[in-house]
């Protein structure tokens, strides 16, 4: 038996599922050495975040979060020639949940989820951009902490080393201290990638803890969706690894994990459909499906390798 060391201060009451025999001890996750790594990944995702916050010039995809949070996607400029300072109320406002649906319908290609949080974060914590920066600084760094989480429980020796080349890639702090919803897209995504490990290979007391971590599964991988549709493929990896990888006994729970994703994913369904139509010029001509799946495996391998 596996005992755990004093020095253990964070553990799941739960226990690794391997190959369908159990391992008798209970799971430890964090060690006080962890906390202290985690702690100075916290320090080096914000610090290296902060100058973007403060330095980088509003650019146009974050004025059309500012125009679409404060309720005013489709705003009336004014026909003459005026100083901007006049025009910044229009970045000011606080909608409904439905007037902001209602504009994205109307104006953008990208699902609410991000809107509605940001549109809620800015009433709270300020109108400025930086306040809106702020919101994917926190989103970025929790994707951070939850991705050592992830790793610390697949028992990967050094969870620190691959979560600072995460924290400090071009994309990460590029999308980390912007104003738009990558940041926690990615958060969605991570996390979700994190109870379906646990799911897979852990076995819970009841099987009602189960269903829970199912049902949260479902719910993150929806919620990775309704915040940027490209989102499905990466949910589609994490739900097809779940079936695949799962035992007997989980199957049925996969698959309504499947089920519900989908459902959750189709939220809105009216509203994709006229956005997937709403800008039919902005590309030259449709490639086909093959075409469009190379261009979209060339561009991620891009972003792997060349700064943002």
């Amino acid at each position: 038996m596996i005992r755990a060391r004093p020095h253990v201060i964070i553990s799941l009451g739960i226990t690794r599922r391997s190959f369908g025999r159990l391992k008798p001890s209970i799971y430890t996750l964090l060690h006080r050495k962890d906390l202290l790594a985690l702690a100075v990944l916290i320090l080096i995702t914000v610090m290296v975040r902060i100058p973007g916050v403060f330095n980088r010039a509003i650019w146009y995809d974050e004025a059309i979060t500012l125009l679409e949070t404060a309720g005013n996607a489709n705003p009336t400029w004014s026909a003459h020639p005026t100083p901007a300072a006049t025009q910044k109320e229009l970045l000011v406002g606080s909608p409904t949940f439905a007037e902001v649906a209602a504009g994205l319908r109307e104006t953008d290609v990208h699902p609410p989820v991000f809107y509605w949080m940001m549109s809620a974060w800015r009433q709270a914590a300020g109108e400025s951009i930086e306040s809106a920066r702020f919101f994917s600084v926190f989103w970025s760094t929790a994707t951070v902490i939850v991705l050592f989480l992830l790793l610390r429980a697949s028992d990967f020796s050094r969870p620190f080393w691959p979560c600072l080349v995460f924290s400090l890639s071009s994309g990460a702090v590029h999308y980390g201290h912007e104003a738009r919803n990558y940041a926690l897209g990615m958060f969605f995504i991570i996390f979700a990638s994190f109870f379906a490990y646990l799911l897979i290979n852990f076995e819970f007391k009841s099987e009602i803890q189960n269903w829970i971590f199912a049902l949260i599964i479902s719910i993150l991988c929806g919620l990775a969706f309704q915040t940027n549709y490209l989102a499905i493929f990466p949910i589609s990896a994490i739900l097809a690894w779940c079936l695949v990888s799962s035992p007997k006994s989980l199957r049925l729970p996969v698959i309504v994990t499947i089920v519900f994703s989908i459902i959750i994913s189709l939220v809105g369904y009216s509203t994709l459909i006229v956005q997937l139509g709403a800008r039919p010029h902005q590309f030259q001509k449709t490639l086909g499906i093959l075409q469009e799946l190379k261009k979209i495996i060339n561009l991620n391998f891009e972003i792997l390798w060349n700064p943002v």
